[in-house]
Order: C-alpha cells, then structure tokens, then sequence
C-alpha cells in the first residue's frame, strides 16, 4: 500500500490558507519524502470530510492514488512533479486520514530557471477576461498578459497534462479556470515556459472507482449530459415521482467522465481566445469560435466544437484533442 504518516509526526507549520474541504500547511523546508526534496505541504481535510466513517474511504481513495504515483517510470514522476500537488502520502490518525502530504505549488516547481522571483502563480481566470482589463489589472495585481505564442503554448501545455493523466487511467473532473493555475512570465519566455500547473488532484477520480474528494461542476461548465439529467430530476421531483428513480438519476449526475473533461477542456480553450468587450462574457458563456479559427488551423476547430458536442460518445478523446492542438 501508499505511503502513510501519522498525523502527530509531522512538524506542522503556519497556514498557508484554507478552502471549503481544507486547510494547507507549511512544512520544514528540510522536510523530505523518500529522498524527494520539496518544499511539501500538508493538507488537513476538515471534520465534516471525514465524518461518519469517511475517514477510511478517505484513506483508500488517497491510498490509490500514492500508489498509482509509486507506480509511475520516473520521467512520468518527474512530469507530474513539475507541474501537480499529486498526493506523495496519505497521512492518518486512529481513525483513518486526516489528509495528504503533497508538493508546494510555486514558481519554481514550473520554471526553475525563473529569473523573476516576483512572478507568481495565478488561477487561470485572471487571463478569462477583457484584453483591456487584463492590461489594467495585470500591474495592479502582479500578472502579466499573455502574448499569442504563450497562449497557444499554455493550452498545447494543458491538453498535454489532460492527455496524460486520461492516459493514466484517471478523470479530473471539476476542469475551470478557477481552478487551473498559470505560469505567465515576461513576454520573451512564455514560448518556452507558459505553463499550467494543478492543484486538487484529490478530486480525480479513477475512472473504474472513487475519488477522494467529491468531485464538483463549476457553475459555468456544467456539460450538457449532468444539465440533461439536472432537468429531469427537477422535473419528476415537482411531478412527486418515484423516489428511487430520482436517487438513481441523482447518482448517473454526479458521476464525471473523461467525456465530460474533454468538454470541459473545450471550454477552457473558447473562453482564453475570447475577445468580446463584456467582462463577464468569456468567462460564462462565450461560444464565440472565430478568434480560435484566426489562431488554429480548420482541424482545430473542427475538433473544439466536436468536443462541445452535447453527446458524449460524439466528443474526441483528449489525446486526439491535444494532438490536433500540437499540429497547429
């Protein structure tokens, strides 16, 4: 089985910050995993997560997943540690985990060579909007624009990362701006170094099991076949229907596929190419194909809107979307 620690072994540091299923700490800077050299992080699930016996399906979720990382050749470690927080141990008390030890996501982990140690990592939504409000608040915030190679770049880059972790046999799941971070450092090096990294890679799920954590929809990439059974379920609860089906319909909604990332990926692209004058447009509905057709090739696109296809088994596989996206 994975690697595990126990909780009250670990030299616990400050909070780094806190979100709706966890808090994230420091860890020594000395701190090392099976000789690999961090930083490292911990993760500490909340009460709720583990209660009434979650904690030890929490632990087998996570279990896997160490293990599936022990597993890996070592190029494809080195690949998933350039650029994941994957779970590196699962950390237990008595009654099962109590979180994950993982890699600190920072600049350095993407680029090592960074020369800027100003630069930052940014959700991907800083980059989802106008080009004349990321010009303002780029300075403001610290970010800077992307330049047309490092965004063609950045998105080669993380259909890339999707391929190869629907490859692995694995789904991501809740795919959004919001929770992709970018790596955009000054114009002349985003050809090379424009970068995605990933952060709550407790949510994959393996695609013949269960994921550690739920996994979500944001709100703006709901894929039409959960919407479909969405309406269906609100349907028969307002006709008083039969409540087992309903639970049935509820249980086929919360099941995310690598059909549903793809479409979710799509959407990542249509929204970082869009370049319409309402803030708010890119980032929750833009449909708008004709910045991509002036970026990409006939076959990229062809390939974006079969991706945006409202039946799944229409959609190509991440592989068949990253490689169209690598020919242009």
């Amino acid at each position: 089985m994975g690697l595990k620690i126990n909780r009250n072994e670990l030299n616990i540091e400050h909070a780094l910050g806190a979100g709706g299923e966890g808090t994230v700490y420091d860890l020594p800077k000395d701190y090392s995993i099976r000789g690999l050299q961090g930083p490292f992080v911990y993760k500490e699930y909340l009460d709720f997560v583990k209660q009434d016996g979650k904690a030890i399906a929490v632990q087998i979720a996570l279990d896997y997943m160490v293990n599936a990382y022990e597993r890996l050749s070592r190029d494809e470690k080195a690949y998933i540690d350039q650029r994941a927080a994957w779970p590196l141990a699962t950390v237990v008390d008595q009654d099962g985990a109590t979180g994950l030890l993982m890699r600190k996501v920072i600049v350095q982990m993407v680029d090592p060579t960074a020369p800027d140690s100003n630069n930052q990592l940014f959700p991907l939504d800083r980059w989802i909007q106008t080009e004349k409000r990321i010009r303002k608040l780029g300075p403001e915030q610290g970010f800077k624009p992307m330049t047309s190679l490092g965004k063609k770049r950045y998105l080669q880059r993380l259909f890339t990362y999707f391929m190869r972790i629907h490859r692995l046999g694995w789904v991501i799941g809740d795919i959004s701006a919001n929770n992709i971070l970018a790596y955009v450092p000054d114009p002349h090096r985003q050809a090379k170094h424009c970068a995605p990294a990933f952060i709550d890679t407790d949510s994959y799920r393996w695609q013949y099991g269960g994921s550690a954590m739920p996994q979500k929809h944001t709100g703006s990439y709901i894929p039409p076949e959960k919407q479909a059974l969405d309406d269906q379920i609100a349907r028969l609860a307002q006709n008083h229907s039969n409540e087992n089906r309903i639970r049935e319909l509820k249980a086929r909604a919360s099941v995310q596929t690598q059909a549903s990332d793809v479409y979710k990926a799509a959407l990542i692209a249509i929204r970082l190419y869009h370049e319409g004058v309402n803030p708010s447009e890119a980032f929750l509905w833009s449909t708008d194909l004709n910045p991509l057709r002036r970026a990409f090739d006939k076959d990229v696109v062809r390939l974006i809107e079969n991706a945006s296809d409202e039946n799944p088994s229409n959609r190509p596989t991440m592989q068949e979307l990253c490689r169209g996206f690598h020919k242009a």
